[in-house]
């Protein structure tokens, strides 16, 4: 694997962040919890950890790390084009991938998914076209005018929102 000094001494596992969508990113094995004092000492001039998303460039690239479901803690490298965003609302970018036939971002969000998805319809709601339901109620948006589709999983404390757009 190709990650960052210190987190590359950890175990990892690959795994999607989502119940949704298939984006692959890296959840801490060994140790069960970061070490903290370590990980700040290599990456002083990096922000957040602890209780909120880390975000850190490291040898030009992007990376996010936070706590996930049951104490999971998440790695994942943000693509640059994931500061591109394509939502407004209070969301953290974390990921970035562009395929053949799709745009996908994924974001990060503090907070439940009826408060988030509350506080985007205020936002977007002349921009949907309908719902749908998997999981759990209005989990899925379908956005008018290709704008695409938007999905909601929660993950403990957060959302993972993930906007496809088709080309």
């Amino acid at each position: 694997m190709d990650l960052p000094e210190v987190f590359n001494d950890w175990s990892w596992s690959q795994q999607s962040i989502s119940s949704l969508d298939n984006i692959v990113s890296y959840h801490l094995e060994q140790p069960y919890r970061p070490d903290w004092e370590l990980i700040d000492k290599a990456y002083d001039s990096c922000v957040g950890g602890r209780n909120i998303i880390w975000l850190c460039t490291i040898n030009n690239r992007q990376w996010r790390f936070y706590e996930a479901d049951d104490n999971q803690w998440v790695l994942i490298e943000a693509k640059r084009e994931a500061n591109n965003v394509t939502l407004d609302g209070p969301l953290v970018p974390i990921y970035f991938e562009e395929k053949t036939d799709k745009k996908v971002w994924a974001y990060l969000a503090l907070g439940t998914v009826d408060f988030l998805q509350q506080s985007l319809l205020s936002i977007y709601n002349k921009k949907i076209e309908s719902f749908e339901s998997i999981n759990r109620r209005k989990d899925i948006w379908h956005l008018k005018s290709g704008m695409g589709t938007v999905t909601f999983s929660q993950k403990g404390d957060n959302v993972i929102l993930v906007h496809t757009v088709p080309k």
